[in-house]
């Protein structure tokens, strides 16, 4: 389970692709570029046989139960 904080993975309910964006510590950059990223770690774990499920941080805020319980159903499985 990756757990993607809305503001450090760029939740794409609440950022467009095409914005810039900039992380205490690093140079600016496009949204695109981290989801990118991320996506090769995901598709990394998943080629060494691994499941992912990603949970974003504005899910589990909005709906805390339901995500929960998302979660429980994927570790059962």
């Amino acid at each position: 389970m990756r757990d993607n904080g809305d503001f450090w993975h760029f939740n794409p309910l609440l950022y467009k692709e095409n914005d810039v964006v900039s992380i205490p510590g690093n140079p600016e950059f496009l949204v695109k570029d981290k989801w990118g990223y991320d996506k090769e770690k995901n598709d990394f774990a998943i080629s060494k046989n691994f499941t992912v499920l990603v949970v974003w941080e504005y899910d589990l805020k909005k709906n805390k139960e339901e995500t929960i319980n998302k979660i429980l159903k994927y570790a059962q499985s």
